[in-house]
């Protein structure tokens, strides 16, 4: 269970292209600690356990708790999503 929820969260972070036309490829790299908040059943928007650590442009996801990391940008569009996990 704590792998699925670690592969679903790197698959729901990650982004490769954003683009809206060929001649205007526009590559966002969402990957960054700014961009996203983080939920956590037990305690809400505060994350007392450490349960997501960002290090390197990494996410760590330690499984303690439920929760997810979610993005602050709402209008994705025409993108093309590169996952590693």
């Amino acid at each position: 269970m704590k792998s699925f929820l670690t592969g679903l969260a790197v698959l729901a972070l990650l982004a490769g292209c954003a683009s809206k036309g060929p001649d205007e490829a526009k590559v966002i790299h969402l990957l960054n600690p700014d961009n996203f908040y983080t939920f956590v059943k037990e305690a809400g928007l505060k994350d007392p356990d450490h349960v997501f650590t960002w290090e390197n442009r990494q996410l760590h996801v330690s499984g303690q708790h439920y929760g997810y990391v979610a993005t602050k940008q709402t209008n994705f569009a025409n993108y093309r999503l590169i996952a590693e996990f």
